[in-house]
């Protein structure tokens, strides 16, 4: 083959090798991206820029030129290189990382919400340990109207300590004075006082550290008399209510035995006295 011949197939062959590999190499250039994988299964098409132990900085393969990113290695699964390594992550690498942060917020924008603070409302921790540590001393002091088949009013106080969250205990000494009865079916009426003495225990229902539900059970002797005799009285009552910081209120159902056995409903109110918690 004359040499002008040849000259022109190599040629040929020569911009044809060329033209491949100026293919060849804007394809690979379009594949050089790296590849962050999370461990969601979300893909980040990327330029890892640097890898630490605690955080992977980046910046976005479509915004070479734009902000840099960065994710903590705990949220990610791996990450597969341009050329085609692939570095793998511990979850449980960079215990310590810091949060995700995208640079171009500014950080004195972000607004802290702070939960309100409320001093009476029961947290968890109150849960985990006794609003009260000891047992504390407290108590009732009250008056009361009694209703029912005798109608009277009453004073009572009640000392004792508050042995937990939920347990009162104490006694109880009252003064109750009872209106004109029907004596013993005869014409005689009558007045009649009494003068209680309880062992007092209450359990109580914590809404807060100052505030509570209780059930109220109280029982013990006493002594009564009127314008005819005196005589020994056993009695109990059996009662619920409300406390709420120094007030109470309360209302049950109250027995004095004498024969015919007084009985009669109650409505107390008074204040608690002592420490609150």
């Amino acid at each position: 083959m004359p040499l002008k011949n040849r000259c022109h197939v190599i040629g040929k062959i020569m911009k044809k090798t060329l033209s491949v590999c100026i293919l060849l190499f804007f394809l690979t250039a379009l594949n050089a991206q790296d590849i962050i994988v999370l461990r969601d299964a979300t893909e980040i098409e990327a330029k890892v820029i640097e890898v630490t132990d605690a955080q992977i900085s980046y910046k976005r393969f479509d915004n070479p030129d734009g902000p840099m990113y960065r994710k903590n290695t705990s949220d990610v699964l791996f990450v597969k290189y341009a050329n085609g390594t692939k570095e793998v992550f511990n979850a449980s690498a960079s215990a310590t990382a810091t949060p995700n942060l995208n640079l171009t917020e500014n950080p004195t924008k972000r607004s802290k919400k702070k939960e309100p603070k409320n001093k009476d409302s029961l947290k968890l921790a109150d849960f985990e340990r006794p609003i009260i540590k000891r047992p504390i001393f407290n108590g009732y002091v009250g008056v009361s109207s009694d209703f029912g088949a005798y109608w009277g009013v009453g004073a009572n106080v009640s000392l004792g300590c508050r042995i937990n969250d939920y347990l009162y205990g104490g006694i109880l000494i009252g003064l109750k004075y009872f209106g004109p009865y029907f004596y013993d079916y005869t014409d005689y009426y009558s007045e009649m006082i009494m003068l209680p003495f309880q062992f007092d225990f209450r359990t109580l229902f914590p809404i807060n550290q100052k505030s509570s539900y209780y059930l109220n059970l109280a029982f013990g002797p006493g002594v009564g008399w009127d314008s005819r005799s005196c005589w020994y009285t056993p009695n109990f009552l059996v009662g619920m209510g409300f406390d709420v910081k120094r007030f109470t209120i309360g209302f049950g159902y109250e027995c004095l035995y004498r024969g015919n056995a007084p009985h009669y409903g109650f409505v107390k109110i008074g204040a608690r006295i002592g420490k609150m918690k």
